[in-house]
């Protein structure tokens, strides 16, 4: 794997921890009530903070274009895969200005790292699935046969067996 897959999954390791952060969140928010909560994250947002920026070099703009060969296919394809699960379990709805500016002032900065970091996550999830949308775009066309989808070969496959390893 090259350097673009290599930053690939450091993108997907930086929605890994975003991921664990929300579920942490989410879960201390559901068990105790939103002032034990703000009091605890109050405290250790700062800590939090520290923590996001250190993502911020995890998670660079990949820019370049993603070219998909027989070669390395099935890891970007894992890669697009694990993206996804990660982008699902972190289920965040589009935050506008506004959003922020109703969450309490020592939280901000963690929230606004926070929607930085998702919105490059977001940039290279849709660059990975251009990517591999441009092989049925690259396929042959025919009348005659019924043509699969790139998503629908891959969802097909036997898993039990490791495909161009």
């Amino acid at each position: 794997m090259g350097s673009t897959g290599i930053q690939l999954q450091k993108n997907i390791d930086a929605a890994g921890v975003l991921s664990g952060l929300l579920i942490l969140y989410r879960s201390l928010k559901r068990y105790f009530n939103n002032t034990v909560v703000h009091i605890l994250f109050a405290i250790a947002g700062p800590f939090i903070y520290v923590f996001l920026l250190t993502l911020k070099n995890l998670h660079k703009k990949y820019l370049g274009e993603i070219i998909i060969d027989s070669d390395n296919y099935v890891s970007y394809r894992n890669l697009y895969d694990k993206l996804s699960q990660s982008i699902q379990d972190m289920d965040i709805d589009d935050v506008s200005p506004s959003d922020i500016n109703k969450i309490p002032f020592y939280l901000r900065y963690v929230a606004k790292q926070y929607i930085r970091t998702y919105a490059v996550i977001s940039d290279t999830h849709k660059q990975l699935k251009n990517a591999l949308k441009s092989i049925d775009d690259d396929a042959p066309k025919s009348d005659f046969f019924t043509l699969r989808t790139e998503a629908e070969l891959w969802e097909s496959r036997n898993k039990a067996y490791d495909y161009l390893a």
